[in-house]
């Protein structure tokens, strides 16, 4: 059978599983083993313990247990509504001051966290009530927190750029320096559309008597602790419970910018301190310790499994000639590198509306890259387009995570409204997109400044 032929033969059995509602590491394993005993063969099966072992045995790897785990610690304590707390007073006087702060704090959250899922039910729970309180459109309560949350994959640490880094022998230290310039500009077009649509829905409710700004403006100073004669104090007191959070983020990139440390011992210093700063501020209890190693034990077994079921898929896909088929008609047409680069996101977003971002790394890895290398294009450019275009995914209908997230910790939105809010930021990921395909400096100044060990 021809190997491009068996391979979307391969994609369609994989597709139609995960639609018949099967997990995506069960259904992964299960193509993979179904297409070795027609196609290839039952000897191969000797090696299945082999390729899993293969797929996890990277030192590198470990970097995704600590930052989960990172993300945990941060998670389970009311540091997110500190932070949301102290956006608030910084944004009070913008417009859409609420929503805007829903963004910086999903923001700051992403540089500790490292999961989108993560970032946005931590924030979402802190603002989606305080929002509807003030009356915001739904649309934009709900956009704001699943687009805030998609910055958890792409300003680092990623473990999304982790697994990337890893699968194509790309330094990990300059694919997370890389995205931060991406990530703060994206974060920065969600804030300036959030800010647009919510002055446009303003105007067109004004003649109802509804005061969105007004109530923003209240609910910071409400939201903030109270009678003025102690908002001194309370600011104050934010800034020292939030700073040390601030400060870790600093420590953990700039030791990677400065060759002193690696991704994975960075994340490990991160853990430690993130560990002292928590129990210092918020004296968590003993099941609240519990909670956290349950919470990053669950997610990083989740996770690593899904990598190593990839990572078996992609084999298979190798085995069957369709990677390097794929690879070769492409190369043979020759395409523009815009034309290109226009084909692989089409594809690359499809896929994320049914996949999560890693598998899609593991599994267009084998076939994609080679591709990516013959035409000249950075391996570290290309893997921060990659993870902004699969943030699209994450907030994309049928499996976008952030939308059901959303949903989970606010049943009383529609989930029409959830998605209708999305729609506005995937156009500023994808904008993002060209303007860092016209100024890839964006992604590879920061890099390029890097010392390495």
């Amino acid at each position: 059978m021809d190997p491009i032929v068996t391979g979307i033969l391969a994609y369609i059995t994989l597709t139609l599983l995960l639609l018949l509602g099967m997990p995506v590491s069960f259904a992964l394993a299960f193509t993979s083993l179904l297409f070795i005993l027609v196609l290839i063969g039952p000897s191969e099966l000797n090696n299945i313990g082999l390729r899993l072992y293969e797929a996890l045995n990277d030192f590198s790897f470990l970097a995704i247990p600590l930052f989960v785990y990172l993300g945990a610690i941060v998670s389970r304590t009311r540091a997110g509504e500190e932070f949301y707390e102290a956006a608030l007073r910084l944004l009070r006087r913008i417009p859409g001051s609420l929503a805007v702060s829903t963004i910086f704090t999903s923001t700051v959250f992403a540089a500790l966290t490292g999961v989108s899922a993560a970032a946005a039910a931590t924030v979402g729970k802190v603002a989606i009530p305080e929002m509807l309180k003030r009356n915001y459109h739904p649309r934009i309560v709900a956009g704001s927190v699943v687009a805030g949350g998609t910055l958890g994959i792409l300003i680092p640490p990623s473990i999304t750029l982790i697994v990337y880094g890893i699968a194509t022998d790309t330094s990990i230290g300059k694919l997370f320096l890389g995205g931060v310039l991406p990530g703060l500009l994206l974060s920065g077009l969600y804030s300036v559309w959030t800010i647009v649509y919510y002055i446009y829905l303003t105007r067109r409710t004004s003649r109802q008597g509804v005061s969105g700004e007004n109530g923003s403006a209240s609910a910071g100073t409400r939201h903030a602790g109270g009678e003025a004669s102690h908002a001194g104090e309370r600011t104050l007191k934010l800034l020292i419970r939030t700073v040390p959070f601030v400060t870790i983020i600093i420590l953990m990139l700039g030791s990677i910018y400065l060759g002193v440390a690696s991704p994975t011992e960075a994340g490990a210093v991160g853990v430690l301190c993130a560990l002292l700063v928590v129990t210092l501020f918020y004296r968590p209890s003993r099941r609240d310790y519990l909670n956290m190693i349950d919470d990053a034990v669950k997610e990083s077994v989740f996770l690593l499994l899904i990598i190593a079921m990839s990572y078996f898929y992609g084999i298979v896909l190798t085995r069957l000639q369709f990677s390097q088929s794929i690879a070769q008609a492409i190369v043979a047409m020759n395409p523009p590198t815009w034309l290109l680069l226009v084909l692989i996101n089409a594809f690359l977003f499809l896929l994320g509306m049914f996949l999560p971002p890693v598998s899609i790394i593991v599994i267009t890895t084998p076939v994609l890259f080679p591709v990516i290398q013959a035409v000249g294009i950075d391996p570290i450019w290309y893997g921060v387009m990659l993870t902004i275009n699969l943030e699209a995914g994450l907030i994309t209908p049928p499996v976008g995570l952030n939308l059901f997230v959303v949903q989970g910790i606010a049943p009383q939105l529609k989930f029409s409204d959830i998605v209708r809010g999305s729609v506005p930021y995937i156009a500023m990921i994808f904008l993002t997109i060209v303007l860092i395909y016209l100024y890839p400096e964006l992604v590879l100044w920061l890099p390029s400044k890097m010392i390495t060990r």
